[in-house]
């Protein structure tokens, strides 16, 4: 709701245009709420995804704590610009044409870090086990 109202302190002259303030307040808040989910692109957890992760890829609750735990300790390795880029594209669910945008670098440059980014990551975490 602060989202909306701060776009009609910006842009008073749109209210002007709206002829039913309820039903605009309504649709803007749930288009932005829409918008935010896609950014962030929660994973629900399903008991499904559970029962596999534990009988089918054998990760424990121990074993999930610790690739938690060297995943974190990688993350503090990282540059402040790498750690961006891998928390923007994986975490929080961009695009690459919106980091892109974000950052203003190019899109090959960027897949191309964040792919040497996974492979790191990947072989850290190989070598740790």
């Amino acid at each position: 709701m602060q989202e909306v109202f701060s776009k009609m302190l910006l842009n008073p002259e749109k209210i002007l245009e709206v002829k039913y303030i309820r039903s605009w307040l309504m649709v803007s808040t749930r288009n932005l709420l829409i918008d935010h989910f896609r950014k962030k692109k929660p994973h629900l957890l399903n008991d499904e995804e559970v029962i596999t992760d534990l009988l089918i890829t054998d990760l424990s609750p121990e074993k999930n704590l610790l690739l938690k735990s060297s995943i974190d300790d990688i993350l503090k390795d990282l540059s402040k610009a790498d750690k961006t880029l891998l928390l923007a594209k994986e975490y929080y669910g961009y695009t690459y044409e919106e980091i892109s945008v974000l950052l203003n670098i190019p899109i090959s440059t960027i897949k191309s870090r964040i792919f040497r980014l996974k492979k790191r990551l990947i072989s850290r975490i190989h070598r740790s086990d």
